[in-house]
C-alpha cells in the first residue's frame, strides 16, 4: 500500500496548476473561457436570488424564518436549535437581540443555516452537511465513544451554512449557544468552496477540531496544561537529542529562556489551533493536511509565511504542515511505510514552499501606530521542528482525564481499512472519472463521508481537474446523506448510534466455508 501512495505522490503533489485554479476560486477570479457560462448560470439563478434574500430586520420577519426551518430542518434539531431559538426571539426586545448578536454575524449565521436549506444550492450543501455529520460522528457517536461519557455539550451535528465570502471557514462551537439554550454549532464555509472539494479539508479543522475539542468540559485547557509541560521536561534534558530545546532564545532583547520554555508558552497559547489540525488529521486522514497546504498556499501567493503578529492563534504555516506530518507518522493503525509516504510528502511542500522559515527561522511581531513592525523574536527553526514532534504524540496519543483517560486516537484515528477505500476512492475518480461507489469494501468495510471527502482530495493533488472531481465526489456525497436516516427525521443523532457487537468475527464468510484470512498464511 505505501508503494502505491508514493507512486500517486510524486513530489509534485501541489502542482501550480492546481495551486493557480485553487486561488482564482479562493479569489473569485474567472478565466475568459469561464466567462460566458458563469454569465449563463447567473441569468438562470437570478430570479431564484432575487426571492432567496435573507430579511430579519424585524421580529415577524424573524419569527417567519424560524417557522419555516420546522418543515425544512430534521426533527432532532427541533428541540434543541429551532425551539429556543424561537423562545428566544419571542421573549427579548428584537433590538437588544440583533445589538447582542448581530455585531458578530452570529445573528446572519442562525438565521441563514434555516434560510438556505431551500434557497442554496441543495447538493452541495447536503454534501457539506453529510460530511460535518460524519466528522462529528467520529468523535461523538455511541460506537465510538464507547466506555467513555456522553460529551458535556451538544451531540448533534453542527448544523452548516455557506458564509459571507470574506470570512473564510468559521465554527461557532458547540458552547457557544449554551447561556442562550441552544445546543447546537455552525459551520460555514465561503460560498466559492463549493467548487473544489480540496478545500473541504477546512471541515477536518472546524468540525474534527474546534467543535470536537469544546463539546467535553476541560478538554482544551488539559491539551494546553499536557503540552506545555512535556516540553518544559526538556528544558534541562541531557540527551543529545534536546540539544536545540536547551539553546537560549532571545524575546524582545533578553536571552533567559531556552527554546524548550518559549515553545512550552508557545504551544500552549495555540493549542484550540493546533490540537483541531491534529484532530483533522486523525479523522480526515492525511487529506487533511494536504488540504490544509493547498488553502495556505492558494491564500498566500504560493509561500509558506515565517513571520506572524505575537498574539497570531494560529501557528506559524511551516510548523502546522509538519505537525500534519508528524501526527501521521505515529498512526499505528496505518501500515508505516504509507505513513511515511504521505508525511514526506508534507515535508517536500514545506522545503518547497517554505524555504524562508528554514533558512531565516521564525518571526514574531507586534505592529506599531504608525504602521512599522516591531520584532519581538526570531525562533530557530531546527527547534521549533523539533518540538512539533513532542506536540503531535502528546495531542494525539495522551490519555486525557477530561476523556475518562482515553486518548483522541483511541476515540478515532485513521486505518488500513480507511485507506483501502480511499484508494478505491481515487480510481474511481481518476481513472473510471466517475461518482466514486459507495458500497462496502472488500471486508464490509462502510464507506463515509470522510472517506470520500479524503478521496477527492487525493486525487486532486495528482490531477487538477478540480471542476470534474469535485462534482463527481459531491455527486456520492449526496447518494450518503440521502441514505442517512438522520436527516430523514430518524431519531439518532449519528449513524454511528446504531451499531452491533458481534460473537464472531466472519461468521457470515465463515459458514460459506470462506472464514477470515489467517495471518499466519498471509503472505503464501
Amino acid at each position: 500500500m505505501g508503494d502505491k501512495i508514493n507512486a500517486l505522490l510524486t513530489g509534485e503533489e501541489l502542482d501550480l496548476v492546481l495551486l493557480d485554479k485553487s486561488r482564482k476560486i479562493l479569489r473569485g477570479d474567472i478565466d475568459e473561457k469561464e466567462k460566458d457560462d458563469k454569465e449563463k448560470d447567473d441569468k438562470e439563478k437570478d430570479d431564484k436570488e432575487k426571492v432567496s434574500e435573507l430579511h430579519y430586520e424585524t421580529k415577524d420577519q424573524a419569527l417567519s424564518i424560524i417557522y419555516d426551518g420546522y418543515t425544512s430542518i430534521p426533527k432532532i434539531y427541533h428541540e434543541v436549535f429551532l425551539d429556543p431559538f424561537k423562545k428566544l426571539v419571542q421573549t427579548y426586545d428584537y433590538a437588544l437581540i440583533q445589538k447582542a448578536l448581530g455585531e458578530q454575524l452570529l445573528l446572519y449565521d442562525l438565521f441563514s443555516c434555516i434560510h438556505q436549506r431551500s434557497t442554496q444550492d441543495l447538493d452541495a450543501s447536503h454534501a457539506f452537511e453529510e460530511t460535518v455529520s460524519d466528522l462529528y460522528d467520529g468523535y461523538l457517536s455511541n460506537i465510538e465513544r464507547s466506555g467513555i461519557k456522553a460529551p458535556d455539550y451538544q451531540a448533534f451535528s453542527p448544523l452548516v451554512i455557506w458564509g459571507k465570502p470574506e470570512a473564510g471557514p468559521y465554527t461557532w462551537p458547540a458552547n457557544f449557544g449554551s447561556k442562550l439554550d441552544l445546543q447546537i454549532s455552525l459551520v460555514s464555509m465561503p460560498p466559492a468552496y463549493k467548487r473544489n472539494v480540496a478545500l473541504w479539508a477546512a471541515i477536518g479543522h472546524e468540525v474534527g477540531g474546534h467543535d470536537i475539542l469544546r463539546a467535553d468540559i476541560g478538554l482544551l485547557p488539559e491539551l494546553g496544561n499536557v503540552v506545555e509541560a512535556k516540553l518544559i521536561e526538556h528544558k534541562n534534558c541531557k540527551h543529545k537529542n534536546c540539544t536545540k530545546l536547551r539553546e537560549p532564545v532571545a524575546i524582545n532583547g533578553r536571552k533567559d529562556y531556552s527554546l524548550a520554555e518559549f515553545a512550552a508558552q508557545y504551544w500552549r497559547h495555540r493549542i484550540d489551533e493546533t490540537a483541531s489540525d491534529v484532530c483533522g488529521i486523525l479523522n480526515l486522514g492525511p487529506a487533511s493536511g494536504f488540504g490544509l497546504a493547498l488553502i495556505l498556499l492558494s491564500l498566500r501567493k504560493y509561500k509558506l509565511h515565517n513571520s506572524l503578529p505575537a498574539q497570531e492563534a494560529h501557528p506559524f504555516d511551516p510548523l502546522r504542515i509538519i505537525l500534519a506530518a508528524d501526527v501521521i507518522r505515529g498512526i499505528r493503525a496505518l501500515d508505516f511505510q504509507t505513513c511515511n509516504a504521505y508525511a514526506d510528502a508534507l515535508e517536500y511542500v514545506v522545503r518547497k514552499y517554505g524555504s524562508e522559515a528554514i533558512n531565516e527561522g521564525f518571526n514574531l511581531y507586534t505592529m506599531t501606530k504608525n504602521g512599522d513592525y516591531y520584532l519581538e523574536a526570531t525562533i530557530p527553526y531546527e527547534g521549533m521542528r523539533e518540538t512539533v514532534k513532542i506536540v503531535a504524540d502528546v495531542i494525539s496519543s495522551t490519555r486525557f482525564k477530561s476523556l475518562e483517560y482515553h486518548s483522541l486516537s483511541e476515540i478515532n484515528t485513521w486505518t488500513n481499512s480507511d485507506e483501502i477505500l480511499v484508494q478505491r476512492i481515487v480510481n474511481d475518480l481518476l481513472i473510471k472519472n466517475e461518482p466514486p461507489d459507495i458500497q462496502t469494501g472488500p471486508d464490509d468495510q462502510i464507506v463515509y463521508a470522510a472517506h470520500l471527502l479524503a478521496g477527492g482530495i487525493i486525487a486532486l493533488m495528482k490531477n487538477g481537474e478540480i471542476e470534474a472531481v469535485s462534482e463527481n465526489t459531491i455527486k456520492s456525497l449526496v447518494k450518503l446523506y440521502e441514505n442517512n436516516p438522520v436527516w430523514k427525521g430518524f431519531p439518532t443523532h449519528f449513524r454511528g448510534d446504531v451499531y452491533l457487537h458481534s460473537l464472531v468475527p466472519g461468521y457470515k464468510d465463515s459458514i460459506k466455508g470462506q472464514g477470515p484470512v489467517d495471518s499466519r498464511t498471509d503472505e503464501r
